[in-house]
């Protein structure tokens, strides 16, 4: 398939959960009532030999169970043939190339398969790549390919410092971020959620029709479970490497600051990862974070399973 050929693209779902992939991919498909559910796994009877089923929903949503209806997704791959239980089925579509992107590193979770997102109108599709959920430990990766859009246009003007919080808790963390950072403030986003993310992640939000990682900035820097903030509002930032995107909540207490602007060390420590912050000082009697976006952006790495 040349760069410029369109993708065949065949969703899915379980739940809600929206995924789709590539039905160059695509051997069959099949019924799941002739499935052979054992100790030993899940098997479609094959006319040689019985091919191995993966289970997608009780693999990434263990609370719900086991699935024992919908249709079995039979793929080419690089050795004997495999298959994966879907619960239901959606419509098959073509898709320019440019809609597949890779999945950003923040949101990379425990199922190695899903590296890349489908973006279709203003729908977000987790991609399955049957060759690396094969065996589930990413040994073989798809070709990855940085976004097609470069919407990056660097804030003009002195420097400025932008200050607010992520949640209304009274032990609430103040971020600041350089204004020239801040790329757009998105009210009431969609947030797409991605099953086996690692902790901190909320979802993908779909900015300038690219998936960007939404992470819950106080409990990535403090490592503990925090209360969910609200989502009405997002930060869109530049991490600082190329189109490098990330989100995260805001509430409506952003302040504006000329530089320099006065500060101190700060005097209390704070329970923090500092690997993912600059720095952390003191600023109008407030303890302020600096977050490292590439670092947050970065792949925080998961128990696979």
């Amino acid at each position: 398939m040349s760069d410029s050929a369109p993708l065949r693209l065949l969703p899915f779902y379980c739940g809600e959960q929206a995924f789709c992939v590539d039905l160059t991919h695509l051997r069959g498909i099949e019924r799941a009532d002739g499935l052979r559910f054992g100790a030993d796994g899940i098997w479609l009877p094959g006319a040689a030999e019985d091919i191995p089923v993966l289970d997608l929903s009780a693999t990434l949503f263990p609370e719900r169970g086991p699935v024992r209806s919908g249709r079995v997704l039979v793929f080419h791959t690089g050795s004997a043939p495999r298959a994966m239980l879907v619960e239901r089925l959606g419509q098959a579509f073509v898709a320019p190339q440019e809609s597949l992107h890779p999945m950003p590193k923040a949101a990379q979770g425990r199922f190695a398969g899903l590296r890349q997102v489908a973006v279709d109108r203003e729908e977000l599709l987790l991609a399955i790549d049957p060759r690396i959920s094969e065996d589930n430990d990413g040994s073989t990766r798809p070709d990855s390919k940085d976004s097609r859009l470069s919407n990056r246009a660097p804030a003009a003007g002195p420097p400025r410092l932008m200050t607010f919080t992520s949640r209304s808790s009274a032990n609430a963390l103040r971020f600041g971020l350089s204004l020239r950072q801040v790329a757009e403030i998105l009210l009431a986003p969609r947030i797409f959620a991605v099953p086996g993310a690692s902790d901190g992640l909320l979802g993908l939000v779909l900015w300038r029709q690219r998936p960007v990682p939404v992470v819950h900035l106080d409990a990535r820097l403090s490592g503990k479970a925090e209360d969910a903030p609200q989502l009405d509002r997002l930060l869109v930032a530049w991490t600082g490497r190329r189109d490098d995107a990330i989100a995260f909540p805001v509430r409506r207490d952003v302040r504006i600051h000329d530089l320099p602007v006065a500060h101190e060390p700060c005097r209390q420590p704070l329970e923090l990862d500092t690997s993912l912050a600059h720095a952390v000082f003191e600023m109008e009697d407030r303890q302020l974070v600096i977050p490292n976006l590439h670092r947050l952006a970065a792949v925080k790495e998961p128990t696979s399973i």
